[in-house]
């Protein structure tokens, strides 16, 4: 009975992986994708030649645009982006001179920079960053020389800090 129910669950894999469909997001020919991060309901992608696009669900800004309107194909946001990771409803990247633009929804003051307004742009918010990842409503930047920061919601004491109180 165990090897049919190790057989059934191949077929079903092999059934599911071979029903994915993979689709192009940016037209064929153009410049090769080199990091992608999916939010909640948007996304984001870094081409080989450093342009940040994102599209999807725009409702707090998270694609960057200076409005609040959705995309439903890519759209150039910022030049010269090495990095970046989507949240629920905010985008964060790294470009090539260790600058952090955070935009969308500040939520807890997940940016980091003692502020819980949001953006409909990229806001720098630090220097001298190396690595940035959101969370739904926090955030874990590590700078160049390796200190680690965190910062917006703590409720669960998914921050570190020994406490559940936010840190903007």
């Amino acid at each position: 009975m165990k090897k049919l129910n190790k057989i059934v669950s191949l077929c079903l894999i092999i059934v599911i992986v071979s029903t994915i469909t993979p689709i192009t997001t940016f037209a064929s020919g153009e410049t090769k994708v080199s990091v992608v991060s999916a939010g909640m309901q948007h996304s984001a992608a870094i081409k080989a030649d450093k342009s940040l696009y994102t599209w999807g669900d725009n409702s707090f800004g998270q694609l960057g645009t200076g409005d609040t309107v959705n995309a439903n194909q890519p759209v150039l946001v910022l030049k010269n982006a090495v990095s970046v990771s989507c949240g629920y409803d905010t985008t964060a990247a790294i470009t090539s001179d260790g600058s952090l633009y955070m935009w969308g929804k500040n939520y807890y003051g997940i940016f980091g920079n003692g502020d819980v307004s949001n953006s409909l742009t990229p806001l720098k918010v630090a220097e001298k960053v190396s690595v940035v990842s959101v969370g739904n409503f926090h955030t874990a930047i590590i700078k160049t020389d390796g200190t680690l920061y965190m910062t917006g919601n703590n409720n669960y004491g998914q921050l570190g800090t020994g406490d559940t109180m936010a840190y903007t």
